[in-house]
């Protein structure tokens, strides 16, 4: 699966899948990144800094998704406990949960579960063809692609 997982086709995909995780939940639910963890952060430090504590939770919730989404797909890769090969489980995962959000009526609990998804991507697939690739950022591929 680890040569698979690496391919151009499966990074091109979950890359586009990316892209449109972040559009979807800045254009339609709230200007929150599911991707985009620095904007986030930024926005956050922001509402923090002004006191706009409602707006402190809308970005809080989602970078705590996109953590434990990390530290989730993290343990799946320790625990060795799959019947399929882990990084199938991932997929299958991201899928479903996918399938969920759309009917979240609640845009903080919509974009959280977006962001773990895509901290489970990007903790999940982290090659393309032996080289380092964020199937959910840009910044690092183009830093990436340009040493390389």
């Amino acid at each position: 699966m680890d040569e698979e997982s690496e391919s151009i086709v499966l990074g091109t995909l979950l890359a586009v899948s990316g892209g449109l995780m972040d559009a979807y939940s800045y254009i339609l639910r709230g200007q929150v990144f599911a991707n985009a963890q620095t904007g986030n952060i930024l926005f956050l430090g922001i509402y923090l800094c002004s006191g706009q504590w409602r707006e402190v939770i809308h970005y809080l919730f989602p970078v705590a998704g996109f953590t434990a989404g990390i530290f989730i797909s993290e343990l799946m890769h320790l625990s060795r406990l799959h019947p399929v090969h882990w990084k199938q489980t991932i997929l299958l995962a991201e899928a479903f949960l996918l399938l969920l959000v759309p009917f979240i009526p609640l845009d903080l609990f919509a974009n959280s579960l977006t962001s773990f998804v895509c901290g489970m991507q990007v903790q999940t697939f982290r090659k393309l063809r032996g080289h380092p690739f964020a199937t959910t950022m840009c910044i690092g591929n183009l830093r990436s692609g340009t040493v390389s």
